[in-house]
């Protein structure tokens, strides 16, 4: 199985970690390497909108 935003192999795919539910029937499976990068760019925004300490420090 492939990843739906780099294209490479999915190494060790577990449907729990691997898939991202869009939509009612819409998802796609991404690599543990997107599901970090994802991650971390929802957290800086999250840290934006809720500027804590904690998360200013993180993604500051």
């Amino acid at each position: 199985m492939d990843c739906a935003l780099c294209k490479r192999p999915i190494a060790d795919y577990d449907v729990v970690f691997n898939r991202l539910e869009l939509d009612d029937g819409v998802a796609v499976d991404i690599c543990a390497s997107c599901v970090e990068k994802f991650s971390e760019w929802q957290g800086r925004l999250i840290a934006k909108m809720f500027p804590t300490k904690l998360m200013k420090k993180r993604f500051g």
